[in-house]
């Protein structure tokens, strides 16, 4: 598909229903993804290559929930809810990761993944209010209910 660049250089042909039950559900599979990612043990002897694939994907994974969590749910609107949703989430994966056997609970990770939550929430807050997710030169204007009016 191609598509001519519109406004300011962006493409601008795709759009995505913000707070959709389509929406819910991709959220819904790429946190047990990531749960699941977390709770199972990685063989503790693995190319080099392979094991930072693994991490990068993590880490990805993290900022990617807390990316579509404002998109996903419409109260989720405030950096506040962003912080406590952040902590929530972050502190049930380490406690889950805690009681799994191969694992423990650490205060780093923890720390880690709020982080990368919280700057995916910030993110994804800053995109609702442009009502646009901008990727380089793509564009996907966000549309749908509860969205702030354009200004």
């Amino acid at each position: 598909m191609t598509a001519g660049l519109r406004r300011g250089g962006h493409l601008h042909d795709f759009s995505l229903r913000a707070f959709s039950p389509s929406l819910r559900l991709a959220w819904i599979a790429i946190a047990v993804l990531t749960v699941v990612s977390e709770l199972i043990p990685f063989p503790p002897i693995v190319p080099p290559p392979l094991f930072y694939t693994y991490k990068t994907a993590k880490i990805l994974l993290f900022l990617i929930i807390g990316y579509m969590a404002p998109l996903t749910f419409w109260r989720f609107n405030s950096l506040t809810l962003g912080v406590i949703f952040a902590a929530f989430s972050a502190a049930l994966v380490e406690c889950l990761q805690g009681l799994s056997h191969g694992h423990r609970f650490s205060w780093f990770e923890l720390a880690a993944k709020l982080c990368l939550i919280f700057v995916g929430f910030s993110f994804a807050l800053d995109a609702r209010y442009e009502r646009a997710i901008r990727l380089g030169p793509l564009r996907i204007a966000l549309v749908g209910p509860h969205l702030p009016p354009r200004g």
